[in-house]
C-alpha cells in the first residue's frame, strides 16, 4: 500500500509528459491518478488468468488509456471488447546485432567447463515457471544417457523448494542455481540450449 500511495502521488505531480504502467493493478491505479497526463499501459498476462476483481477494475478504467500495448498477439486477442481491437502488439525482443559475442563479453565469473551439453534457463523461481517439470525432465535425460548439465539463473520464493527437489532427484552436481546477473547474455551465449519450461507465459515462443 505504501508503494501504491507513492506511485499515485508521483503521477499526480503533473511532472511527466506520459506515464507507462506495466501490469493490471498498476495500470488501474495510474489511470485513476493521471488526470490529464496521457497513460500507456502494457498487458503481459492473458485476460483469463486475471482474477475477477482485477478484470472488473481493468475493464472499468481501460478507456482512460491513451494507448494499450500487449506483449503478444495472443495476449492482445484475449483482452475484452474495444481493448482487443485497439491494442498494439510490441513483442519483447532484442537486437541481435547489438549483442556482444561470447568472445568479446566479459563475464563476472568464469563459466564451468563441461564437455557435454549445457542447457540454460533464465526464469524466476515461481509456480508459473514450472521448474519441477524441468528438473524431472533433466533427470530422465541423464538416466537415458545424456551428458547434460543445467544452469538456472533466477531468484524467487520457490528457490529453496527447487533446490530441495534437485537434491531429492540426485541432481546436485547437474544443476547450477545462480542468482540474477548483468552478465546473463554471456551465460546464455555460453550454453548449448536455452530452455523455457514455463507452464504459463504472456509471450509464448513463436506466437508473438
Amino acid at each position: 500500500w505504501g508503494a501504491a500511495r507513492r506511485l499515485v502521488a508521483l503521477v499526480r505531480t503533473g511532472r511527466y509528459d506520459v506515464v507507462h504502467a506495466h501490469g493490471p493493478l498498476l495500470a488501474e491505479l495510474t489511470r485513476l491518478a493521471s488526470g490529464r497526463t496521457p497513460v500507456v499501459t502494457t498487458s503481459h498476462t492473458m485476460w483469463g488468468a486475471l482474477r475477477a476483481p482485477t478484470r472488473l477494475a481493468w475493464r472499468t478504467t481501460a478507456s482512460l488509456d491513451e494507448a494499450t500495448v500487449a506483449v503478444s498477439s495472443v495476449v492482445a486477442q484475449s483482452l475484452p471488447g474495444r481493448a482487443a481491437a485497439r491494442a498494439e502488439v510490441v513483442p519483447h525482443g532484442i537486437d541481435p546485432a547489438a549483442l556482444p559475442t561470447p568472445a568479446s563479453a566479459e563475464p563476472s565469473e568464469p563459466e564451468p567447463t563441461h564437455e557435454g551439453v549445457i542447457a540454460v534457463t533464465v526464469a524466476s523461481h515461481r509456480h508459473a515457471k514450472d521448474y519441477p517439470t524441468l528438473l524431472r525432465a533433466l533427470r530422465i535425460a541423464i538416466d537415458a544417457g545424456a551428458d547434460l548439465r543445467l544452469v538456472a539463473v533466477g531468484e524467487g520464493p520457490d528457490l529453496p523448494e527447487h533446490e530441495a527437489l534437485a537434491a531429492t532427484l540426485g541432481l546436485t552436481e547437474a544443476v547450477d542455481f545462480r542468482p540474477p546477473t548483468p552478465d546473463v547474455l554471456y551465460v546464455i551465449a555460453s550454453g548449448d540450449l536455452l530452455v523455457v519450461a514455463s507452464g504459463v507465459e504472456g509471450q509464448p515462443g513463436g506466437r508473438a
